[in-house]
Parts: C-alpha cells; structure tokens; sequence
C-alpha cells in the first residue's frame, strides 16, 4: 500500500504531526503546494493535516478541489487546533466539509499551539495514538 501525508503549517504543531506520521507510515510528506495531482493519484492512502484558523480549516478546501482524485482512496483527516473536539469551534471546522466527503473519511481532532494565547496544548506524538492505532487496523 502506498501512503503520503499531505499537511499545511503555519504555527508549526502540524509540520509536526505531519512528520510524526510519515515515519509511522514509512511514507513521503507533501506541504498542499506541492502534492500535486500526479502525487495524489499514486498513493492508495492519503493522510491530510491542517490547523484549525479562526474556524476556518483549509484542508477542508484541499479536500473539495482534490476529491475526485481522493474519493476512492483511504483518507484520514487530521485537524489541528486548540479547541477540544467537543468544542463549538471544532464542530464548525468539521462542518465546513461537505458532507458527502465527511461520510467517505476518518477524522481526528488533535490539540494545536497558537503563539501568544493560554489556549496552545501540548504538541505530543501521543495526541496521535488513535490515528496509529486506526491506520494499523484498517489497513
């Protein structure tokens, strides 16, 4: 099975997270601007990171101009923020994804940092636990 992680990074949590799942995978991490169409379609499972900004969540657009090149492939979502994801604002991150999309992934919410605020987790390959343990079962 062939796998990459596609992720966007602004404050820096999820550059992290991204890197901690390619070596869990043993696959190639690819920043949006450069996971082209030509990398997406060779891999069978696509893991896509971005932060959460303000409620806005771009791997939500990355998912919408990318789908019908990922639709049929095994796709994990990881949003990072510092909201819990029982919080009012992660709910609206995770609706802004269309819902034939969301119907047709695995999503994951995992503690962000945000400078300047009291609101930043703890960045820690632990937060990811459940995803690993996912990916080892539905492989």
């Amino acid at each position: 099975m062939s796998d990459i992680v596609v992720y966007k990074s602004i404050f820096g949590a999820t550059k992290m997270y991204a890197n901690w799942i390619a070596e869990f995978l043993k696959a190639d991490s690819f920043k949006f601007s450069e996971a082209n169409r030509s990398i997406l379609s060779c891999s069978d499972r696509v893991v896509v990171l971005s932060g959460t900004y303000a409620g806005q969540i771009p791997l939500a657009k990355f998912l919408k101009d990318n789908w019908v090149i990922l639709k049929d492939k095994k796709v994990y979502v990881v949003a990072v923020g510092c909201s819990d994801e029982k919080s009012e604002g992660a709910k609206i991150s995770y609706e802004s994804i269309p819902l034939e999309i969301r119907d047709n992934i695995h999503y994951y919410n995992v503690m962000g940092v945000m400078p300047f605020s009291d609101k930043t987790g703890k960045v820690e390959r632990s937060n990811l636990e459940k995803l690993f343990d996912d990916l080892k079962v539905l492989n």
